[in-house]
């Protein structure tokens, strides 16, 4: 995955609230 993808992602879950770890898990 690219940088700004995963810039992208760490974005929506600053915007959406949701825990690190569940992004990890998925």
């Amino acid at each position: 995955m690219s940088q700004k993808t995963l810039t992208g992602l760490i974005l929506l879950n600053i915007r959406r609230n949701i825990p690190i770890d569940t992004i990890k898990v998925i």
